[in-house]
């Protein structure tokens, strides 16, 4: 059920640590500072903001990735059901190393 909420996002970013598509990998995303991951390339402005990935960072982001991170490049609208979010946040903390 956890990964039934990452389909929009799965085509951004992969769960194997080290593989990157045009995002960064999932893994090890929660507790992590944002844009440190190796070969880091997009959403400069989610990059220049130094947050670090703590859950509830997490949630509001989800919900809203645009309205939290201005001028965001996410193509994605968010999840506005919070059950959607808490399973996303469950499955990034569960393939985190």
């Amino acid at each position: 059920e956890r990964q039934e909420s990452l389909p929009k996002m799965a085509w951004l970013s992969s769960a194997q640590s080290g593989k990157e598509k045009p995002g960064p990998s999932f893994n090890g995303v929660i507790a992590s500072t944002t844009g440190t991951g190796p070969n880091y390339k997009v959403f400069a402005a989610i990059k220049s903001t130094g947050i670090q990935w703590a859950d509830e960072i997490m949630d509001k982001y989800l919900n809203a990735p645009k309205k939290f991170v201005p001028k965001n490049e996410m193509a994605v609208g968010g999840l506005k059901k919070a059950k959607d979010q808490a399973n996303v946040i469950a499955y990034l903390k569960s393939i985190s190393n």
